[in-house]
């Protein structure tokens, strides 16, 4: 069995950003072009470009409720942080949705980290907490860490239906 992503074009200038529940979101090194794939099945679909550059970047795909996925680009948008944009991109509409989400107080993303999906959440580690964000409800709450991350290289997991932070 072929388990290379050979099947996609430019599939050696591809990194894996994020997977989730079989599918994976891959981009291609250098131009920032995103790609979702399910090698299971050898079928892949291009996104069209992001607006902005990703601060974190989540794959949201759940085939228990639905056949289509979503892909979410967190970025900072203000200098107070007390406010953070996303685009939200949805298979069933094939474009990105813009959109706000105000935190109430200050807070500083995590670049370059992925963001995980659990429980019907995506979570995405900032510097102190975890911003929650629900799929369905377009909701999110911050969630405190133990103890602050200030740079080092905690990281959010998710394993059997449950979030980690190790």
């Amino acid at each position: 069995m072929d388990m290379s992503l050979s099947f996609l074009p430019c599939h050696q200038q591809l990194t894996i950003v994020d997977c989730c529940n079989g599918l994976l979101l891959c981009m291609r090194l250098g131009i920032f072009e995103y790609i979702v794939c399910n090698p299971a099945i050898r079928k892949w679909v291009s996104l069209p470009c992001f607006r902005k550059i990703a601060g974190a970047v989540g794959l949201v795909y759940d085939p228990q409720i639905s056949e289509h996925f979503k892909v979410i680009n967190f970025f900072d948008c203000t200098q107070e942080a007390s406010s953070i944009e996303l685009e939200i991109f949805s298979s069933e509409t094939g474009k990105w949705v813009e959109s706000t989400l105000f935190l109430g107080s200050e807070y500083f993303l995590v670049y370059g980290r992925r963001a995980v999906f659990s429980n019907g959440a995506l979570h995405v580690l900032f510097y102190q907490d975890v911003l929650k964000f629900d799929i369905k409800e377009g909701i999110c709450r911050m969630i405190e860490l133990p103890e602050p991350l200030y740079f080092s290289t905690g990281c959010l997991g998710e394993s059997g239906g449950c979030l980690h932070y190790p």
